[in-house]
């Protein structure tokens, strides 16, 4: 070996060995890599254990809402008549001995026999006057007859029932006249009159 293969091989020795070294370097780092442990693939889903003991009871949650009302359920089956009741016990002395109730008109009148009087009211009905008269005053609920109609008073008043009134409701309109009947049969000749007087004469 000459003097110059020498010197480049000495020149060229420390490269080699770095190269070396980094190979060895990158190759232990590879394997390092692949050695190391990694998460596996999540498994299948196991079966179902048995069902655990019951657990404590826990606190009782706020009321919820209520809800909308049910359907209305059946008619139940009639009950059993229960024994008579007793007799109620007896009032006191005059409380409705010989009580009478007496109507005019729209007012009715509670009375004793003695003549004292235990209260009064006005029942709201309809009170038939009869046919209209300008001179009578109305109230609300009189009937009248009127142009063969029936009118209700709705307000006191006098005025004359007419359609279109504010203070008189119709109640039965007047019908419309029939039609012309049938002609009759010939009645029997009648009895023959008394002689009349002699006639003037005339010249």
């Amino acid at each position: 070996m000459t003097a110059q293969v020498e010197a480049l091989l000495a020149e060229i020795a420390p490269v080699v060995e770095q190269l070396v070294a980094s190979e060895i370097e990158r190759a232990l780092a590879r394997l390092v890599t692949q050695l190391a442990p990694r998460d596996g693939r999540d498994g299948l889903p196991g079966v179902p254990g048995p069902p655990g003991e019951r657990g404590v009871p826990g606190e009782p949650g706020p009321q919820g809402v209520p809800g909308a009302p049910g359907q209305e359920g059946a008619a139940g089956a009639p009950g059993v008549a229960g024994p008579p009741g007793r007799d109620g016990a007896d009032g006191l002395p005059g409380t409705l001995e010989a009580v009478t109730f007496a109507c005019s008109g729209r007012t009715v009148t509670v009375q004793r026999a003695s003549g004292e009087v235990l209260g009064t009211w006005e029942v709201p009905a309809v009170l038939y006057r009869g046919v209209y008269r300008t001179t009578d005053e109305y109230t609300p609920g009189d009937a009248v007859t009127y142009g063969g109609s029936l009118w209700i008073a709705q307000a006191t008043t006098r005025a004359r029932p007419v359609e279109g009134s504010e203070v008189w409701a119709l109640a039965v309109k007047r019908g419309e006249p029939g039609k012309p009947g049938a002609t009759g049969p010939q009645g029997p000749v009648g009895v023959r009159g008394p002689q009349g007087l002699p006639g003037g004469r005339y010249a």
